[in-house]
């Protein structure tokens, strides 16, 4: 008797990154709805938190502030992530995405204290911001753990999770992806993956073509996106955000950076 072949295929590579504007600043799709007042202010954001991170960087270096992993060109993906939410929304970071939660609303001078050793309290407060998570991957379980909280207790609150491209080899990752999956959990999961997981390159991270391809395996939609355009990142965490706060479930994001 003839054995039956199986048909056993590669995953799909052909997710391109959504981009907005090209890498020579000329618009390639179309413009989320913002005023020049709003991308002004999103232009800020990415002055200060390029300039925060070289002024943390020269205090680390003379012995005045602690171990910290630099934002720089990063920036677009961090501002752009934290611009869509609101008030009431939650940000979980690790400890790269400091210009997030100052988009979100945490005072600068906190983040300065934190990082030189002289934080007087403990935040969350009214800004909804997770204490910066040293440990790889572990907000991403918070996230959707705020988000369960919102959706049992029938807030309109949406959570959003960020790590780095190391994280996604953290089981706390994948189990973060596994029960927002199942639940419907309206939190939004982002990679972003700068090629790096400290010394550890993005081939040795993972076999598959994308981290966003992870998403189908545990049922969670996802999108690449072009972490340099600010725009692009905009307008997928606005989509994004909006799909969880009408109870549509989760979302996976990658942002291609470096």
């Amino acid at each position: 008797m003839k054995e039956r072949e199986v048909a056993i295929q590669q995953i799909d590579p052909g997710m391109v990154p959504y981009q907005i504007l090209d890498v020579e600043g000329k618009l390639v799709g179309e413009m989320p709805d913002l005023s020049a007042e709003r991308l002004l202010s999103l232009y800020r954001y990415m002055q200060l938190g390029r300039a925060f991170s070289n002024k943390i960087i020269a205090l680390q270096r003379q012995g005045r502030a602690t171990t910290f992993g630099s934002l720089v060109g990063q920036e677009a993906t961090a501002v752009g992530l934290a611009a869509p939410l609101q008030p009431q929304d939650w940000l979980a970071t690790s400890y790269r995405e400091l210009v997030s939660l100052m988009v979100k609303g945490l005072p600068l001078p906190t983040l300065i204290y934190a990082f030189r050793g002289f934080t007087p309290e403990h935040y969350p407060g009214e800004n909804h911001c997770l204490p910066i998570q040293i440990v790889i991957g572990t907000q991403m379980l918070h996230a959707v753990g705020l988000a369960m909280a919102a959706k049992i207790s029938g807030d309109k609150a949406v959570a959003v999770g960020v790590c780095g491209d190391g994280a996604t080899s953290e089981g706390d990752f994948n189990e973060a992806l596994n029960f927002a999956g199942v639940f419907q959990a309206p939190v939004v999961l982002v990679v972003q993956n700068n090629g790096w997981a400290i010394s550890v390159p993005r081939h040795k991270q993972s076999a598959a073509p994308t981290f966003a391809a992870r998403g189908a395996g545990f049922g969670v939609p996802s999108v690449l996106v072009d972490g340099n355009d600010i725009l692009a990142v905009y307008a997928v965490m606005q989509q994004a955000v909006e799909r969880a706060r009408a109870g549509q479930g989760p979302t996976l994001v990658e942002t291609l950076t470096y």
